[in-house]
């Protein structure tokens, strides 16, 4: 990321975008004097500026998610993101389940049983409660396997990088398949 030989790796994580300065800091070349990374809470855009030339043109950059362009930014000058920042990718989380049938998603069926919406950071452990569980009709007869996904609010599956999930379902006779 700084200049023509160093990369600065972010490790694999969740980040509010106030962590990633000092992530990036602690990361980078001794060399570099300086480097911030400032919100915009007005315009939902950042600003750059280093000691040094910053390249977000190298492979897996980070400029897309802070809103800059794929290009070698200028030592010593503040550069504004042109576009806003995108660093909180999941901004509702969709419970799917293929034992179910009776939902739907914008007037197609779909397997969700649930949609939330993440109100702690990044990192942090989820626990939702549903304070209006529906119950849909089951889609089989004899359950040998249940599959349960998490999708973001573009139907793109979530990657949990290994945390744990606990996620409980409810099934009564008399509604849809019997079992």
């Amino acid at each position: 990321m700084f200049g023509q030989n160093e990369d600065v790796i972010i490790p694999t994580g969740s980040y509010e975008f106030d962590n990633l300065e000092s992530v990036i800091q602690k990361n980078m070349p001794e060399y570099v004097d300086w480097f911030e990374l400032k919100a915009n809470n007005s315009t939902l855009k950042c600003t750059l500026s280093c000691s040094h030339d910053v390249n977000l043109g190298v492979k897996n950059s980070i400029a897309k998610l802070l809103g800059f362009r794929n290009v070698l930014y200028t030592a010593g000058i503040n550069h504004e993101s042109e576009s806003t920042v995108k660093i909180i990718k999941i901004n509702s989380i969709k419970v799917e389940c293929n034992l179910i049938t009776g939902s739907f998603c914008d007037g197609a069926p779909s397997q969700i049983i649930h949609e939330l919406y993440p109100t702690v950071p990044a990192g942090y452990k989820i626990v939702e409660v549903p304070r209006h569980p529906v119950y849909y009709g089951l889609n089989t007869t004899s359950i040998s396997r249940v599959n349960i996904v998490l999708k973001d609010q573009n139907d793109c599956p979530i990657n949990l990088r290994g945390e744990p999930i606990t996620i409980r379902l409810q099934i009564k006779r008399g509604y849809g398949a019997q079992i």
